[in-house]
């Protein structure tokens, strides 16, 4: 399972942290990945080459999984690009998918 969402803010990072402990203690889960947690040892964090191989990691991450699950968190018209990214990179690689707002 690829779990997608944004983790920019407090209220963020604490909804996707409640959701990978849920996850984690799912004895019917075999195994996920999220985002959130994807450590780049060496790598400094917002440079072209940092985010060039975490574009990699999760869209590998992605044809890997058998589910998608999106947290769909926005307001007004504005969605995270990068969860829109997953969601639609997903569905163009016709994965399963589910998600919540």
């Amino acid at each position: 399972m690829y779990l997608a969402g944004p983790f920019f803010d407090d209220e963020q990072v604490s909804r996707i942290e409640k959701l990978e402990n849920i996850l984690t203690n799912n004895p019917t889960v075999e195994s996920f990945f999220s985002p959130r947690t994807t450590n780049l040892p060496g790598e400094k964090p917002g440079t072209p080459e940092w985010a060039n191989k975490i574009y990699h990691e999760d869209v590998n991450e992605i044809l890997k999984a058998d589910l998608v699950f999106a947290v769909i968190d926005f307001t007004g018209e504005n969605v995270d690009s990068g969860t829109a990214f997953e969601i639609g990179y997903a569905v163009a690689n016709k994965k399963t998918g589910s998600c919540i707002s």
